[in-house]
């Protein structure tokens, strides 16, 4: 689905890392005919994998650059197209606020602390943890927006986590990074289960 709705958003290559997946992610890649890199290795590692796919020459003969997750849904604020707000824009990076969505179509009314960012291509250009922001020159504007399905049912929610946590520690980060995988992470069942009804449930959540 998040394949499909990039192209649709006016994607045309899409430059994909496959980390060791087991349940058919490569099979989907290929039909999608996306570029495919293998990486097995289990450590956190997303600033500097994205990084280097940024300065791969296939990502710097692009236009722009739009470094999105498998679950997250972007596009153009007010109806438009990602492609459209980039054919327009004078900005040399967008960045794009973040709405987390729960089952039953609902989604957060407020977006997430720290915004993604898509960018034109610059040599050099460096990502920071979680694609929040990007080392380059240039002015920057806010006209994207991203629908992230991070929790999409409990079973879910549960190995997400746990494998974050996992992801984390095997990179050696400080305690004060990746706080909420942390914190989740080391939560049994029936206290993931209370998370998870709180978020999902939360009476301010709204249509999307």
């Amino acid at each position: 689905q998040t394949l499909t709705h990039i192209r649709a958003q006016g994607i045309e290559t899409i430059l994909a890392i496959d980390n060791g997946s087991t349940d058919g992610t490569v099979e989907i890649l290929e039909k999608h005919e996306c570029v495919i890199w293998h990486d097995a290795e289990l450590a956190y590692n997303q600033e500097q994998r994205m990084s280097r796919l940024a300065n791969e020459p296939q990502a710097l003969e692009s236009d722009w650059l739009v470094p999105f997750d498998a679950d997250e849904m972007w596009s153009g604020t007010n109806g438009r197209t990602i492609l459209e707000v980039c054919e327009v824009t004078d900005a040399d990076a967008l960045n794009a606020a973040s709405y987390r969505v729960f089952p039953g179509n609902l989604r957060d009314p407020k977006p997430q602390m720290f915004p993604s960012v898509a960018f034109r291509p610059f040599p050099g250009a460096v990502l920071a943890k979680g694609n929040h922001f990007v080392n380059r020159p240039g002015a920057v504007d806010g006209e994207l927006m991203i629908l992230e399905y991070q929790y999409r049912s409990f079973e879910q929610m549960c190995r997400k986590v746990r494998h974050g946590k996992l992801a984390l520690d095997a990179a050696g980060w400080p305690a004060c990074e990746g706080a909420h995988w942390r914190k989740y992470g080391a939560m049994n069942d029936e206290e993931l289960m209370g998370e998870w009804l709180r978020l999902s449930t939360d009476p301010e959540l709204i249509s999307v």
